[in-house]
This record gives C-alpha cells, sequence and structure tokens, in this order.
C-alpha cells in the first residue's frame, strides 16, 4: 500500500543540506602502473625442433694437397733505386664540407618547392 508523506517546507539550509551532500575529493593518483598490477602476457614459447634424423657418415675426405708457396724475389740494390709511386688514399671530405653540401641541397630543394608552388597559385588568379 502507498503511504503519502506530507510535504513540510523546511529552511533553506536544510534542503541545501539534503540536496549536496559533501563530496570529498578522489584521491591522487600517481604516474605509471598502479601496483599489484599485472604485467604483460608473455608469449608462448615455441615447441623445440624435432630432432634432425641421424645421417650416414659421408665417406672420408681426401687430403688436399698444400700449395707451394711463391718464391720470394731477391732484393736488388743498386745506387739508383727507383721508388714504386704510392698510391694516393682517396681524401676523406671534412664535416665542414659535408655540412654545406647538405646545407646547399637543402636550401634548392625549398627554394624549387616555392617556385613550383608560386606557379601553381599564380595559375589560379589571372592579373
Amino acid at each position: 500500500m502507498i503511504e503519502e508523506v506530507p510535504i513540510v517546507d523546511e529552511p533553506a539550509e536544510v534542503v541545501a543540506e539534503l540536496a549536496a551532500p559533501e563530496v570529498s575529493e578522489p584521491p591522487k593518483r600517481g604516474r605509471g602502473r598502479p601496483p599489484g598490477a599485472k604485467g604483460k602476457a608473455k608469449p608462448a614459447k615455441p615447441p623445440p625442433p624435432p630432432e634432425p634424423e641421424p645421417q650416414p657418415e659421408p665417406p672420408a675426405p681426401v687430403p688436399k694437397k698444400k700449395k707451394a708457396a711463391p718464391k720470394k724475389r731477391p732484393v736488388q740494390s743498386s745506387d739508383s733505386e727507383q721508388e714504386a709511386p704510392k698510391k694516393r688514399r682517396r681524401a676523406e671530405p671534412e664535416t665542414q664540407d659535408i655540412a654545406l653540401e647538405v646545407m646547399r641541397l637543402l636550401s634548392d630543394q625549398h627554394a624549387q618547392r616555392a617556385t613550383v608552388r608560386r606557379n601553381k597559385y599564380a595559375g589560379w588568379f589571372q592579373n
């Protein structure tokens, strides 16, 4: 059975207390994973590969003959010795040279893009 409750005018303070119960601030959480949280699932280990079948032993290898060492040429000493021309080592570019070339390439690329963009927009607006 339904029971009727009479409405009584209550002071504003009591109504405000009933309408808005105290809300406590939730505790601030720290950064990172909460303590006790489980980590990522580890991948299952693959099954071990099957053992290879035993193969019959190959025949014994035939010993190889060693090549004779090249004979050393006797050194001839003469008063007019000529030195063999030394091979020139390729000069490695310095860091500054590389940086300058990269800057030049980037600058050219930027200028080319600007020119293409300017030509594209020029086609839109005829003066």
